[in-house]
């Protein structure tokens, strides 16, 4: 199965593995916050810097997908945001499958149980949940990427089976065994409410949320 990959491409940026799945260099990092691990259980992609990353749309890989789950609670969540998308069937080697990918860290999802066209836009790169460098009022989009996470199952006797399920990581795969850098898809930069929630975070943090809140009223009038 080709899919296109996940984060569309804009300003003339292309995404950049950070993390790759299989790595074990943060694994103290993820245990002090909780998180036990053998490895890394997926790629963490970037697009240009922490300011052009955070924002850039995420989108359907391919056709006949549809969003299985999706958890939100803010922008700056810090359990995190994310969302799966599950395939359609298909068969391979004589075996019928579906694929899950989940997005995570997100700044916005946009969850829909129907099958969505390919390359439509389900969610935002955020800084949302567990992410390093913490973000900060200094620096609100800090720690701002994509966490790509993928499953496959296949069935058996009648019922979906997750591959791998014994593997240390619950079942998650490489993504990039099924990704590729070559597969992009291209746009422009999503408009700049995209951009604002760590920056309203920020404020907030520092107490002057009233102050940023009057600076959009009075930004709204000059521009109508």
């Amino acid at each position: 199965m080709k899919l296109t990959f996940p984060i569309r491409c804009h300003s003339g940026l292309r995404p950049r593995i950070t993390q790759p799945y299989g790595a074990t260099g943060n694994l103290q990092w993820y245990k002090d916050k909780g998180i036990e691990m053998p490895f890394h259980n997926g790629t963490d992609i970037t697009i240009g810097d922490p300011k052009q990353t955070y924002g850039s749309a995420l989108i359907v890989p391919g056709e006949g997908w549809r969003v299985v789950k999706a958890t939100y609670d803010n922008p700056m969540s810090t359990k995190g945001n994310g969302v799966t998308l599950q395939s359609s069937s298909f068969v391979e080697d004589g075996i019928e499958k579906v694929l899950q990918v989940v997005y995570w860290h997100c700044s916005e999802v946009m969850p829909s149980g129907k099958a969505l066209p390919a390359e439509s836009v389900v969610a935002y790169v955020g800084n949302s949940g567990a992410v390093s460098p913490e973000p900060s009022p200094s620096c609100p989009y800090c720690g701002s990427h994509l966490h790509l996470m993928m499953f496959e199952l296949f069935y058996l006797n009648g019922k979906w089976v997750l591959q791998n399920a014994d593997n240390g990581v619950n079942g998650a795969i490489d993504p990039m065994t099924r990704f590729s850098l070559s597969d992009l898809s291209y746009g422009t930069d999503s408009d700049i409410a995209k951009d604002n929630p760590p920056l309203v975070w920020a404020m907030g943090k520092l107490g002057l949320d009233d102050v940023w809140k009057r600076i959009v009223y009075l930004y709204k009038l000059l521009i109508k």
